[in-house]
């Protein structure tokens, strides 16, 4: 049962995420009867594009890194997590997460997804009074700090979450259950603490327009397209489309292109023996030269630095 329980992710074996044309992933996370999913997921850093691609889901995302670091995104807010900390993504927030530390090698965390209706119903009293608070907050990610008396004891929760998925031993549904159910006590007592400007159809609106655009990026990054391009994909002018993405990524429509094409082009530097000039034109990049400058900025070495580092990886040295 724990195979079942517990998926493990590592470079090897994961996917890029696959989302649908607003962004939400389309991997589901447990069942229809018990929507809970615990991830073991292991990285290095030297091996992937070192960064997950926005996406959101409806579940809500909990993490508890064991070894290394780890930066969620959520729009302009970054949470930096290191051994020991532990943080939420709140249901329907567009994220990613990335490297933090250049010097870092790996990270190993844990991820548990459920579905607000696993803690009751969503037309239940409970649900209407102790979980749509939590999830109307405002807040897309809350950092726990084991300094502060209950945020530290949600890491106690999540510890004690993690042990029983790991053993998955008799009765474990309803052992995290009631152990979903006693974290989320904490998050809806102290729910004033953290409560920011409620969601409003407005924000809503924004990101639905974000997830849009961005979905435009990804699917026309190889092309010629023009910040005029991007906001068109979302019917808004193009100084609509800048409130949206300094709002969502903190990053203009322009510089998220170019972001994506170097991730793009990183991924193709270690998987493919094509020449450079040959990426930069494959992601979208008509000059070689501003493909390069762009590419050190991003990364701290030229494209070929890194083809040469990860030769030098390859051989052990």
């Amino acid at each position: 049962m724990q195979t079942q329980l517990i998926q493990t992710i590592t470079n090897d074996e994961i996917e890029t995420v696959i989302t649908d044309d607003t962004m939400r992933e389309l991997r589901a996370h447990g069942t229809e009867g018990f929507p809970f999913q615990c991830y073991k997921e292991f990285f290095d850093w030297g091996r992937n594009q070192r960064d997950i691609r926005w996406h959101w889901h409806r579940e809500i995302e909990m993490v508890l890194v064991q070894e290394g670091s780890i930066q969620y995104q959520t729009g302009g807010q970054t949470v930096c997590l290191r051994k020991g900390d532990c943080a939420m993504v709140n249901s329907g927030v567009i994220h990613r997460n990335r490297m933090m530390d250049a010097e870092e090698k790996w990270c190993r965390f844990i991820n548990f997804l459920f579905l607000p209706e696993l803690i009751a119903p969503g037309n239940s009293v409970i649900y209407k009074k102790y979980v749509e608070p939590v999830l109307a907050s405002g807040a897309d990610i809350l950092f726990f700090d084991r300094n502060d008396p209950w945020r530290s004891r949600v890491c106690d929760w999540m510890e004690s979450l993690w042990r029983i998925c790991w053993n998955a031993e008799h009765m474990f549904e309803l052992q995290i259950h009631v152990n979903v159910c006693s974290l989320w006590m904490e998050l809806a007592a102290h729910v004033e603490q953290y409560r920011e400007q409620p969601k409003t159809d407005r924000n809503m609106v924004m990101q639905a327009r974000l997830r849009k655009m961005m979905q435009f990026v990804w699917e026309n990054y190889t092309e010629r397209i023009s910040a005029d391009d991007i906001a068109g994909a979302a019917n808004i002018s193009q100084s609509a489309a800048l409130r949206c993405f300094r709002a969502g990524t903190n990053m203009s429509p322009v510089e998220y292109l170019n972001d994506y094409r170097l991730r793009c082009a990183r991924e193709k530097l270690l998987t493919t023996h094509s020449m450079i000039s040959e990426i930069a034109l494959s992601v979208g990049f008509d000059s070689v030269g501003y493909f390069n400058r762009l590419f050190k900025r991003e990364f701290g070495m030229t494209p070929r630095e890194m083809i040469r580092q990860e030769e030098r990886r390859e051989q052990g040295g």
